[in-house]
């Protein structure tokens, strides 16, 4: 029972990052479905419930900084304490629970909202340049 508590006190920041974003991926998940099955094309998907698609693209876009931070974090403090074994197995435990949760706030943030992102960005590039060469 002592190291269950000395492994929530050691990573209650790395378990607030993973409840959090365990939170925001089901409801994404569910933004995504209702996406799909709308059948929209990508300005209408952006534009979806009032921008909803983009603010979970920041959202998403955060949790992967926060997490990459705690990520670093983590491994500075491994680096530079001295922890008994079990301490050490905790931290590297945190590490890995991060490293996860970030390819996984990829993957349901590239379909359908990054995607439509992509193609948007990629019109308006070339929508630019042309117009820039054109003139």
């Amino acid at each position: 029972m002592d190291i269950l508590k000395k492994g929530i006190k050691m990573l209650s920041l790395e378990l607030i990052y993973l409840i959090g974003t365990v939170v925001f991926l089901v409801f994404l998940n569910k933004l995504n479905h209702e996406l799909i099955a709308l059948k929209l094309n990508v300005f209408e998907i952006l534009k979806y419930k009032d921008y909803l698609p983009i603010i979970y693209f920041a959202i998403a876009c955060f949790l992967i900084v926060i997490g990459i931070c705690l990520c670093f974090r983590r491994i500075r403090l491994i680096k530079k304490t001295k922890y008994e074994f079990d301490e050490l197995m905790i931290s590297i435990l945190g590490v890995i629970l991060v490293i996860i949760c970030i390819p996984l706030i990829i993957h349901y943030i590239y379909i359908p909202i990054l995607r439509a992102i992509i193609v948007v960005l990629g019109l308006t590039v070339g929508i630019a340049y042309s117009g820039v060469n054109g003139s």
